[in-house]
């Protein structure tokens, strides 16, 4: 029998849930039939994005992991991006502490420099996920002898 759809807290719950659950998975009767409108034109744009082979063969290979496809997985990097922007860079509300061109220069060398760390970031948690692990491994080892 397949999944049911879950009252959401969020919309990010909900994103969530709908990023792992395909429509395969639902029971059928969690199955609503709807009425859709649709609009008299497109509601978005299609953006052109050249990529080398070797970036569109991670991409697809990142994307095949998720479960997603490699058009969808773009489409949510740079969504997830224009929220960071709008929280933290260029479209952010300027505070009025700094004039606008330099809080803009600031912001943006503070968040590349996040960016640019990140990396690192989630290599070093990872190790210590591991090595907690590990840890509580032998220690499940050593109790049972």
């Amino acid at each position: 029998m397949g999944e049911h759809v879950p009252q959401f807290e969020s919309k990010e719950e909900e994103a969530r849930f709908w990023e792992k659950t395909g429509l395969d998975q639902l029971s059928p009767d969690a199955y609503q039939a709807v009425e859709v409108e649709r609009p008299a034109r497109p509601l978005s744009a299609t953006f052109a994005v050249r990529f080398d082979p070797r970036t569109v063969e991670l991409l697809r290979e990142v994307a095949k992991e998720l479960h997603v496809g490699p058009t969808q997985l773009v489409r949510r990097w740079v969504l997830e991006r224009i929220r960071i922007e709008e929280v933290a860079g260029v479209l952010a509300d300027p505070t009025d502490a700094f004039p606008p061109h330099f809080e803009l220069g600031l912001r943006q060398k503070i968040l590349d420099s996040l960016m640019n760390s990140l990396p690192a970031a989630v290599e070093e948690a990872m190790q210590q996920v591991l090595e907690r692990m590990d840890l509580e491994k032998r220690d499940l080892e050593g109790s049972e002898r």
